[in-house]
């Protein structure tokens, strides 16, 4: 658990939402760690379906009113193939 500070500023405009994987587009930014090692993400793919997504990928609501994904690609690329 991470506890703000007095000296850090507070957020009050985040929360925890669900969202459909198929729902989050790449930010427009691009991701810059798109290698790809198959063996791993076979390897991640069979984790997710057997116990699901354990951290879960971040995202961000953009000007036009779209989830963008900042970090979590390949957990979201997972549970698309899991279906």
């Amino acid at each position: 658990m991470t506890v703000a500070s007095p000296a850090e500023p507070q957020t009050t405009n985040k929360s925890i939402i669900s969202i459909p994987p198929s729902e989050l587009r790449d930010f427009k930014g691009g991701n810059t760690r798109r290698k790809r090692v198959q063996k791993s993400f076979a390897e991640l793919v069979e984790s997710v379906r057997i116990s699901g997504i354990i951290q879960s990928p971040v995202a961000r609501l953009s000007d036009d009113g779209a989830y963008e994904l900042v970090v979590g690609h390949n957990r979201r690329d997972a549970a698309i193939e899991v279906g």
